[in-house]
């Protein structure tokens, strides 16, 4: 496994040595933060001779026999690969008593999400895989790069394979009420980043469109 870590250049001196660092330009920029295009890092990923791509987010929490448990999934697949998938997270609480270590987390049986933000992507397909300027960090990223993945083949998603975890800033002990008012605040705040990847989303659906219509009409043309 060669692990890649993606980062804009104010940032590549933190990266650690177990990754290789890809410095990327581009990115999208609010008064809050800066943020890598999905683009520039899936170009990060491209021609390393891989089997397959596995994208997954910063925040995300890896089980530790995560990379071994993916190994599994694709070693009987035939090459190339035809089939992506997502591994969807499981959510974890803020303890009052904090974890004491990742065994603790590993334990947490947590909740469910529905979301999407870590893939495991055949390497032949990004160069048809438009992502336009979307970043990660802001919906609807995970569910357009979902769609545009099933316009390009089989795409299953893995639910409850407690591979990925998410720790959430809720309290476990928060009223079901309180956490929907905090989550829809969250959502108001993040409104410049969404309506940004939202927009670019589309503008990724149009060119998706564009290039299976003509890879459909055309592409036996003598």
């Amino acid at each position: 496994v060669e692990a890649i870590a993606a980062v804009l250049p104010q940032d590549a001196h933190v990266v650690s040595e177990a990754f290789t660092t890809c410095v990327v330009s581009g990115y999208w920029s609010s008064f809050k933060t800066s943020l890598p295009m999905l683009r520039e890092m899936m170009a990060c990923a491209a021609g390393r001779g891989a089997d397959a791509v596995i994208l997954t987010n910063s925040d995300i929490v890896l089980a530790r026999d995560f990379y071994v448990r993916v190994q599994r999934l694709l070693i009987d697949q035939a090459l190339p690969l035809q089939t992506a998938w997502s591994i969807t997270r499981r959510e974890l609480p803020v303890k009052k008593v904090p974890y004491a270590d990742l065994d603790a987390i590993y334990a947490e049986p947590g909740g469910g999400h529905s979301g999407h933000d870590c893939f495991v992507i055949p390497a032949t397909w990004l160069p048809r895989l438009p992502l336009a300027d979307m970043t990660v960090g802001f919906s609807p990223w995970g569910c357009v790069v979902y769609r545009l993945l099933e316009s390009l083949g089989v795409v299953k998603t893995l639910h409850d394979t407690f591979l990925t975890f998410h720790m959430t800033e809720y309290p476990e002990d928060m009223p079901k009420g309180e956490r929907t008012r905090l989550k829809r605040e969250a959502i108001r705040s993040a409104s410049a980043g969404t309506m940004h990847n939202t927009r670019e989303g589309l503008v990724a659906f149009a060119a998706s469109a564009a290039g299976n219509t003509m890879a459909r009409c055309c592409s036996t043309a003598g």
